[in-house]
């Protein structure tokens, strides 16, 4: 994987130590409640995707949203293997399909007119989109590097891979985390609507793709809940957030560890995505017009992505980020604004 290191984006592969009841985790459930999604609220005009499994080969459509319990195999039941691995890409699909809903009805929420005399960044995100490529899912691949913990975005072949991998000796699957499969989905639709930010390898860029994917799962997962649930995540401490718990009990990534921040991706994510949970936080804290939970999450979401737009031609997208919202009066951390500022100096955009 060395050589694609510029080219595919990961989730990062140490596991920190986290007992899984202390921190806000994606139960279980919410991965197979994105199935039902399909055939009820996910709309019909989002890119296009297909289902090619590594162990199950091509799927069509008709076998994903349907019950796994009544398809058959040359007229026979199937073995709890294979409607395993069904239930698996199915629930992979449904994520994959809320993500992509997710991020489109953010696109729409922006004015749809454009200038007659030069493009916005918004205008030019919505035109990416809307001619972005075949999206190919392949909930079973393979092990990868001795069946470490590890799932990717290819941009080249605009690929989901979701490989196995060894825990305590025995077998899993990253398929079968809901934030996993939403983290990566996140790297698929930002590539969608910025592919320059993807294909340049800069260490700005490469973090920003990382806490999005992060913040991707968290907005995914914070969808499928109700109001009550969004209102009691939106006033607890953003210490409380952890990504990827689903998949071991354990965090994948907590933006609020203590591990000092290095000059990686993954590390370097970590205070974007943890100013952005205390952004939100913020907002609700001090929502003075009665506006719901899930409403500032929606405007958290859209703030967050017109930040990445007009910010993506920055020479440090991080910074820019991170002034767009000072400069709109938006409380930030001093902390947060030293760090971006100052002690990512020292760390080189350039790919290594």
């Amino acid at each position: 994987m060395k050589k694609y290191m510029y080219t595919i984006l990961s989730l990062c592969l140490i596991i920190n130590p986290l007992i899984a009841s202390e921190v806000f985790i994606t139960s279980p459930d919410r991965f197979y409640a994105s199935k039902a999604l399909l055939s009820e609220t996910v709309r019909t005009d989002l890119p296009r995707t297909q289902v090619i499994d590594g162990k199950l080969g091509a799927l069509p459509s008709n076998v994903l949203t349907v019950d796994s319990r009544t398809l058959t195999q040359s007229g026979r039941p199937l073995s709890p293997t294979t409607r395993q691995q069904i239930t698996q890409a199915q629930g992979t699909y449904g994520t994959v399909r809320l993500v992509q809903e997710l991020w489109k009805n953010t696109l729409d929420s922006f004015p749809q007119w454009c200038p007659v005399t030069g493009c916005t960044p918004i205008c030019v995100a919505t035109a990416n989109w809307n001619k972005q490529p075949l999206l190919t899912i392949n909930p079973h691949a393979g092990c990868v590097e001795g069946c470490a913990l590890n799932a990717y975005y290819d941009p080249r072949t605009h690929e989901l891979v979701f490989p196995q991998f060894l825990d305590s000796g025995r077998m899993k699957y990253t398929c079968s985390s809901f934030d996993v499969v939403a983290h990566e989905t996140g790297h698929a639709c930002l590539d969608a609507m910025v592919p320059g930010l993807l294909r340049t390898g800069r260490l700005d860029h490469r973090a920003l793709h990382e806490s999005f994917g992060d913040l991707t799962a968290l907005f995914a997962s914070l969808s499928l809940v109700s109001e009550d649930v969004q209102a009691a995540w939106l006033s607890k401490p953003s210490s409380d957030t952890c990504i990827g718990g689903d998949l071991t009990g354990a965090c994948i990534r907590d933006p609020h560890d203590d591990e000092s921040i290095r000059c990686e991706e993954h590390s370097l994510s970590k205070p974007l995505t943890r100013f952005m949970c205390s952004y939100l936080q913020h907002q609700w804290q001090y929502n003075t017009s009665g506006v719901s939970a899930g409403d500032v999450l929606r405007q958290g979401r859209k703030d967050f992505l017109t930040a990445i737009l007009l910010n993506s031609k920055s020479d440090n997208i991080l910074t820019g980020i991170t002034h767009y919202f000072h400069n709109n009066k938006t409380p930030i951390e001093d902390s947060y604004l030293t760090l971006l500022t100052y002690q990512f100096k020292s760390c080189p955009l350039a790919a290594a």
